[in-house]
């Protein structure tokens, strides 16, 4: 977008990121993700598919049963 001199990782500073990086692979927000999966998990009491479909878009096709619809609410 222009509004940064470089394309580096504000958080990790990997130089060259695209935006996938800045809200899923970055090693700080994984750790996040991976909190807030972790917390769901213990909630519903069952293991998750965590794929960056269904945390940052809520793909339809990852929340087929009234579980999985919960799980779509709750991120």
């Amino acid at each position: 977008m222009g509004l940064r001199n470089t394309a580096s990782c504000l958080r990790c500073g990997q130089p060259d990121v695209d935006f996938l990086h800045l809200v899923w692979h970055c090693p700080k927000v994984c750790a996040y993700w991976t909190a807030v999966y972790s917390c769901i998990a213990d909630i519903l009491g069952d293991a998750l598919l965590v794929t960056p479909l269904s945390a940052l878009l809520g793909y339809p096709k990852d929340f087929l049963t009234s579980h999985h619809r919960l799980e779509a609410m709750l991120l």
